[in-house]
């Protein structure tokens, strides 16, 4: 039951929000640096290999280890809150963590500090947490939320410029072989070690802030 488990809650339909958000695409498209399929492809290896793969990645490895130590997971979550620069993507992540959080199990100390205002609840860290409680292995918790996070900005991509679906799952397909490094580095990295570079994604991410119109809520 662990695989339908860990299926049931990276997939689309569990109530998290998260085809609301684009990961911070639409603030390129809108900045005129996507606009063709081959720019969203460049935008999505780079947002994931630069940002995702060394931040939250390894943040969701460490949660998954720490699931029962509420101390830990709340040093994780302020560590990577205070990585997540934009305020949109920060806002963005917590908003996907604390709703991930109504609807899963969670170390209750950590739980009650989310809801107090004690803890910002980001998705990594409730998402290793969950996972490791739920009995779910480390590496196989580590690849579905690599991949849930591939495949959403791959579904953003295609509402923002023409990217048919074959293109899409072949840009998945190859996002998929880079996968097992991003999960085999990000499970050896320290909570110091956490931290990417990736100026671009911030500046666009603020300035979608106040962009008008747009799709998306970050």
């Amino acid at each position: 039951m662990s695989l339908w488990h860990l299926l049931q809650t990276t997939d689309s339909l569990f109530p998290t929000g998260a085809f609301s958000h684009s990961g911070g695409l639409e603030g390129f498209a809108i900045e005129g640096v996507v606009k063709t399929a081959e720019d969203v492809e460049l935008a999505i290896t780079g947002i994931l290999a630069r940002s995702f793969a060394v931040v939250d990645l390894p943040a969701c490895a460490l949660a998954h280890r720490a699931w029962n130590e509420a101390g830990r997971l709340l040093e994780i979550d302020r560590v990577l809150d205070s990585l997540k620069i934009p305020r949109e993507l920060r806002d963005a992540s917590q908003s996907l963590g604390r709703r991930r959080l109504k609807n899963v199990a969670a170390n209750q100390e950590y739980r009650r500090s989310v809801d107090e205002g004690g803890a910002p609840g980001h998705q990594a860290v409730v998402t290793g947490m969950h996972q490791a409680l739920s009995g779910v292995p480390r590496g196989e918790t580590l690849l579905a939320f690599a991949y849930g996070a591939a495949a959403g900005l791959v579904a953003g991509g295609m509402k923002l410029v023409p990217l048919g679906q074959s293109r899409a799952q072949a840009l998945l397909t190859r996002l998929g072989e880079s996968a097992p490094e991003w999960v085999r580095t990000a499970d050896g990295m320290a909570l110091e070690d956490l931290g990417g570079f990736c100026p671009a994604l911030d500046i666009a991410a603020m300035r979608h802030e106040v962009a008008a119109p747009r799709l998306f809520i970050s």
